[in-house]
């Protein structure tokens, strides 16, 4: 199954809204070319829906690195747990442990505060990793006054930034049903 609607829509919002350039935090970031105000959908996050087995396979095979996927559900079983292997733009927005958006519903990114043209476009990644996911872990380059160093599972978040999420609903819906909201 492909989570790719609006995909020509995307792309022509794409192309006017955003740019791909290299980011201090590491790699490459996506970049506003415009303002995007608090609460605007910035991007619908899209690519493949695959089962954690299919995604622990392309990584054996190199086609993964292990922070590309975005868990969508929880499960039991490495079948019963869903991820989007993300297209390439959908990929390409970087953590921040102070970031600038959010996941609304099943992949909406949404803008946290004003984004100014010229800023780059984050979210927390920690977001979006359930509670069962206990050996995800990376290593944070954010640079925030708030780094946490380690991007983990949604337990590794201070509860004053869980609040925050919840107060503007930027939380996947999996993720709210795991921590009672």
């Amino acid at each position: 199954m492909d989570l790719q609607k609006g995909q020509e829509l995307d792309t022509m919002f794409e192309r006017d809204s955003f740019h791909i350039k290299t980011s201090a935090i590491g790699g490459k970031g996506v970049f506003s070319k415009k303002t995007i105000p608090k609460g605007s959908l910035i991007k619908t996050l899209s690519g493949e829906i695959v089962t954690e087995q299919q995604c622990l396979e392309r990584l054996d095979d190199g086609q993964e690195n292990y922070d590309d996927p975005l868990q969508i559900e929880e499960g039991d079983t490495v079948m019963d747990r869903k991820y989007i292997d993300l297209d390439e733009l959908s990929r390409t927005f970087n953590h921040s442990c102070s970031p600038n958006a959010g996941i609304r519903n099943l992949s909406d990114l949404i803008a946290m505060e004003d984004i100014q043209a010229g800023q780059e476009i984050t979210y927390d990644y920690s977001t979006t990793v359930g509670r069962a996911e206990t050996l995800f872990a990376m290593e944070c380059h954010c640079g925030s006054d708030n780094c946490r160093g380690v991007v983990g599972n949604i337990d590794t978040i201070p509860k004053a930034c869980i609040s925050k999420y919840l107060a503007l609903d930027l939380l996947p819906a999996y993720i709210k049903s795991q921590i009672g909201a």
